[in-house]
């Protein structure tokens, strides 16, 4: 699961979304394209997943620093 992920992000940076197929994602991945299918539904599913787990550590910082000046206040 993470390194679909891990190659999600890779590879739809480089080359864009609709530019990558869920078989060359497997095959970078190096794990078999019924993987996303059982993980994520589809390249849909991988694409959040991936949006969620890339951007999850910002929110999180996000979060932290207005809990801080909201604390300053």
């Amino acid at each position: 699961r993470q390194q679909l992920i891990n190659t999600a992000r890779d590879l739809f940076a480089s080359h864009g979304y609709q530019q990558v197929s869920t078989r060359q994602l497997a095959a970078v991945a190096g794990v078999n394209a019924g993987l996303i299918r059982y993980y994520f539904v589809d390249k849909a599913g991988l694409f959040e997943a991936m949006l969620r787990e890339t951007l999850q550590p910002l929110q999180q910082l996000l979060q932290a620093q207005l809990q801080d000046k909201a604390a300053q206040d």
